[in-house]
């Protein structure tokens, strides 16, 4: 069921520095780590979704496409995560969506169920913002309201909204255990 005014950006602009290579396009069981984390955020269901790539990453439109997700390219992505980040919430201010789905490329293990799950506790919260928990650790995924969107807009260097989940009520945790919210940064986090 599909959350009205509810869109959704996965976050693919990285250089894949750390991993050695491109991490993305990196087997895992039978697809890749981009395409297990683009297809589990499309089974969310949100109104319309992007993903934000990189010259790095150029290459993997094609999937994505193929996959119903708008292509944004993110010019400022050796600048860092925040600019990647303001890259999408300004395609989803520019769509007039009430709630932005925000997904990292390279954590393939979030299921379509959290996803809506954080919707939903973001469209239940006063704050609108919903952000993922693991033991004390907030994270990513996470979803905002459109209160949000200019700050989320002015993000610059690595950080992304990092801060502004840690500022967030503890009342909009959506908690998961440590291997659905694991990252892809080594070879051997695909284990």
């Amino acid at each position: 069921m599909s959350d009205t005014g509810v869109v959704a950006i996965l976050l693919a602009a990285g250089s894949s520095t750390r991993f050695g290579g491109d991490k993305l396009g990196a087997e895992l069981g039978a697809g890749t780590v981009l395409s297990a984390a683009a297809k589990a955020l499309a089974a969310s269901e949100p109104e319309r979704r992007a993903a934000v790539l990189g010259e790095a990453s150029r290459q993997h439109a094609p999937l994505l496409e193929a996959l119903g997700y708008d292509i944004l390219i993110n010019a400022n992505a050796s600048e860092g995560m925040g600019t990647t980040l303001s890259c999408g919430a300004d395609w989803a201010k520019s769509r007039n969506a009430d709630y932005l789905l925000v997904a990292l490329a390279d954590m393939p293990f979030v299921t379509p169920d959290h996803f809506s799950d954080l919707m939903q506790k973001a469209r239940a919260e006063p704050e609108g913002l919903a952000y993922s928990l693991c033991s004390a650790r907030r994270t990513a995924p996470a979803c905002f309201s459109a209160r949000w969107f200019g700050s989320l807009c002015a993000l610059q260097g690595d950080a992304g909204a990092r801060a502004i989940i840690h500022n967030a009520p503890q009342s909009g945790a959506v908690a998961a255990p440590s291997r659905m919210l694991a990252d892809i940064d080594f070879p051997a986090d695909l284990c």
